[in-house]
């Protein structure tokens, strides 16, 4: 339904068959007229109908960003110890996939996850970091030499060693 000016103010739902004011349809920018076809209320209801069929909603974005049961990935962190697939410390709630292929690669704690999202999964950069991270540090290492130490867990006692840069 159109006023005057030609705008549209009404719209009948697709699922209840009810005319609503425009602004009961959620935004849609590749609909034509720039509406959901559902109003609020359906297209709600239809989601999480959607969303119990399928397990939960975390079952339900696992399959339809991985192709994953939520029970697979269990298995994963399962398999990896319990632990972060990369710092092998903290506890795992993302899954990692190479963003070319698609593959997942394993569960990874926040923040090794977004360490390889911030440098594009490039190798390359990785590597750099670790040399830059090896040269301001404790001297020049090769990087295949170098066995990464972990972190000391929150609250130790570790001492902290004097850590002045190598270009001081």
């Amino acid at each position: 339904m159109f006023d005057e000016s030609g705008a549209l103010v009404a719209k009948a739902c697709m699922d209840c068959a009810q005319v609503k004011p425009i602004d009961q349809f959620a935004r849609n920018k590749r609909a034509k007229d720039g509406r959901t076809s559902y109003c609020k209320p359906c297209h709600n209801r239809r989601g999480k109908a959607s969303v119990k069929a399928n397990g939960g909603a975390r079952n339900y974005h696992l399959r339809r960003r991985y192709g994953l049961e939520a029970g697979e990935v269990d298995a994963m962190v399962e398999a990896q110890g319990g632990k972060c697939a990369a710092c092998k410390v903290k506890e795992p709630k993302h899954v990692d996939h190479d963003h070319e292929t698609g593959e997942v690669r394993g569960v990874l704690c926040f923040t090794c996850n977004v360490a390889l999202g911030n440098v594009g999964d490039d190798l390359a950069t990785l590597q750099s970091l670790a040399a830059y991270l090896i040269r301001a540090g404790d001297g020049i290492v090769s990087v295949l030499q170098l066995e990464c130490p972990r972190p000391e867990p929150k609250g130790s006692r570790a001492v902290l060693r004097d850590r002045t840069p190598a270009w001081s």
